[in-house]
C-alpha cells in the first residue's frame, strides 16, 4: 500500500512516532485538498486565538494558490511550457554534439 510506504518514509526520515507522523501526514494532506482554510479550522478546534493577519494571510495564500492553478491549467500555458522543454531539450542536444562527452564512467582514465 502507497499509503503505509509514504508513513514509512516519514517516520524514517523524522524518527518520529506513529501518531506524530500520522497526524502531520493529515494535516498536509488537508492543506493540498483545503488549503490554509484547513489550518485555521485546526487552530479554531486547539482553541488557539485566530488573528486578523493570520485569516487575511489564509485568504490571500488560497487566492494566490487558485489562480496559480487556473494558470497553470490553461491550455496555452500547457502547449507554452511544453514548447519551451522541447527547446531546452534540442539545445541540450547541440551542446552535447559541440562538446562532446564531458563525464561519464571511464572517462578519467
Amino acid at each position: 500500500n502507497n499509503n503505509n510506504k509514504f508513513k514509512k518514509v516519514i517516520y524514517n526520515i523524522l524518527n518520529a512516532g506513529v501518531k506524530i507522523v500520522e497526524t502531520a501526514s493529515f494535516i498536509v494532506t488537508s492543506v493540498f485538498n483545503e488549503g490554509c482554510n484547513s489550518i485555521l479550522k485546526i487552530m479554531n478546534l486547539l482553541e488557539i486565538q485566530i488573528g486578523l493577519q493570520t485569516q487575511n494571510f489564509s485568504q490571500r495564500y488560497d487566492e494566490e494558490r487558485l489562480a496559480r492553478q487556473r494558470r497553470r491549467s490553461l491550455s496555452t500555458t500547457k502547449k507554452a511550457r511544453t514548447a519551451r522543454k522541447a527547446s531546452q531539450m534540442v539545445q541540450n542536444e547541440c551542446y552535447e554534439e559541440v562538446e562532446g562527452l564531458l563525464y561519464g564512467a571511464g572517462i578519467a582514465d
